[in-house]
């Protein structure tokens, strides 16, 4: 049976590359080793801002890494760092284009996916005991969040809203950076 979790419990930050003996892909990483909601995180503003919000029924892990493979294959926006609201701040956006365009883009973007990707710090909430409909309620419902900040709304780049509805039930949410923009609480 489905529980409603009235917490979501944010942990980490954890890194893409594992350098800072946290990363999303070691062995001791069990948040990601599950379901559950994930933010992505970059350098805002001497803290960090959200860039991307997502969900998997899937071990976390396992989809950050098929995020990791299409942001390496020129198939998802990367941005320059320090970052800054706007498109003008893409180091590459696929969006129109092509593999041959990214390839011959390549020399010019490698080092800033290479320092987004450094950069990047992971927030994961693991929810083990959630369907997909009530992951997807919280993913909007943290979309909707980041994108209320008008300081910050520019540096989302998933800003797709997977679940319609109204709004009803609350939840608390609790995440060891306090990302700039996302709030103590949800309405999902």
């Amino acid at each position: 049976m489905e529980s409603t979790p009235r917490v979501i419990d944010f942990q980490g930050p954890y890194s893409i590359d594992g350098r800072d003996g946290n990363g999303v892909f070691d062995p001791g990483c069990h948040p990601a080793t599950g379901p559950g909601i994930y933010l992505w995180l970059i350098p805002y503003d001497g803290g960090y801002a959200v860039n991307y919000v997502g969900q998997t029924r899937r071990p976390v892990r396992k989809r950050i890494g098929e995020e990791v493979r299409d942001i390496l294959g020129g198939t998802a926006r990367v941005r320059f760092l320090p970052a800054q609201p706007g498109e003008q701040n893409l180091a590459w956006n696929p969006q129109g284009r092509n593999a041959a365009e990214f390839l011959r883009d390549y020399e010019r973007v490698r080092q800033p996916i290479l320092d987004y990707l450094l950069a990047l710090r992971l927030l994961i909430a693991p929810m083990p005991d959630v369907g997909s409909a009530f992951l997807k309620r919280i993913e909007t419902a943290m979309i909707v969040a980041a994108l209320a900040d008008k300081d910050t709304e520019q540096l989302m780049d998933n800003a797709r809203i997977s679940a319609k509805g109204d709004p009803t039930e609350a939840i608390d949410v609790r995440h060891a950076l306090a990302p700039h923009a996302m709030p103590a609480a949800i309405r999902i």
